[in-house]
C-alpha cells in the first residue's frame, strides 16, 4: 500500500466514526424527548400568547375607596361644641374665685361634649362596619374570578388584588388610629380634670391659711 492509498483509507475511517455528528448537522433528531416535545409543541401559538395576556390584563384594581374625608369628619366630630382648649379649661395651680359658677359653666360643657363626641365617633365607625364587610366581599369575589378556566387568569390582576387587600388593611389601621386618638384625648381630659381640681383645691386652701396670700 502506497502513501496515497493509506490517506484514503484513513479519511474513510474518520468519516465513518463521525457519521452521527454529520447526521445531526443535516437535521437528524438522534435524541427524542416526547414529554418535552409535547409540552412545548404549542409554545408559540398558545402558551406565549397566554403568558403575555396574563401579564398585561388588569382586573384586580379599583376596589379601594379613600376614607380621607370620612376620617376628617370623625376628627371634626370629636371637637364639636368644645369651646375651650384643654389648657384653658384646666390651667392648674390657680386660686379658685369666690364664685366658681363661671368656671364650672366653662368646664362642665366642654367635659360632657368631649365624652359625647367620643361616643359619636365610636358609633359612626361601628356603623361603617357594613361597608367594611362589603369591601371584603368584593375582594373575595374578584379573587374567586381569577381562578377560572386556563388562559383566563391574569397575573397582573392577581398582583393588583394583593395591593387592594393591603390598602384595605391600611385603611383599617387608619380607623384604629382614629379610635386610639379619641381614647387618648378622653384619658387626657379626665386626668387633666382630676389634677386641675386637686391642685386648685390645695392652692386655694393654702392661700386661705396664709391670710389671703398665695404661698410660692
Amino acid at each position: 500500500m502506497n502513501w496515497r492509498t493509506a490517506i484514503i483509507v484513513a479519511a474513510a475511517g474518520l468519516l465513518w466514526l463521525a457519521r452521527p455528528a454529520y447526521a445531526q448537522l443535516l437535521g437528524c433528531s438522534c435524541v427524542s424527548d416526547p414529554p418535552t416535545e409535547t409540552a412545548t409543541g404549542d409554545i408559540d401559538g398558545v402558551q406565549l400568547p397566554n403568558i403575555e395576556l396574563a401579564l398585561t390584563t388588569p382586573g384586580g384594581s379599583g376596589i379601594y375607596q379613600s376614607a380621607g374625608q370620612y376620617i376628617d369628619q370623625l376628627s371634626q366630630t370629636m371637637g364639636a361644641n368644645v369651646t375651650g382648649t384643654i389648657q384653658s379649661d384646666f390651667p392648674g395651680e390657680e386660686v379658685l374665685p369666690p364664685d366658681t359658677m363661671p368656671v364650672l359653666d366653662q368646664i362642665v360643657p366642654d367635659a360632657l361634649n368631649t365624652y359625647y363626641n367620643a361616643w359619636t365617633v365610636a358609633d359612626q365607625i361601628e356603623g361603617n362596619m357594613d361597608q367594611d364587610a362589603s369591601a371584603l366581599a368584593n375582594i373575595e369575589q374578584v379573587n374567586s374570578s381569577l381562578g377560572g378556566a386556563p388562559g383566563s387568569a391574569s397575573l397582573l390582576a392577581a398582583v393588583q388584588l394583593v395591593v387592594e387587600s393591603n390598602l384595605h388593611v391600611a385603611q383599617e389601621l387608619q380607623y384604629t388610629n382614629e379610635l386610639l386618638s379619641v381614647e387618648i384625648k378622653m384619658h387626657a381630659f379626665e386626668h387633666a380634670e382630676q389634677l386641675n381640681e386637686k391642685s386648685q383645691a390645695e392652692i386655694t386652701e393654702a392661700t386661705a391659711s396664709n391670710w389671703g396670700s398665695t404661698p410660692r
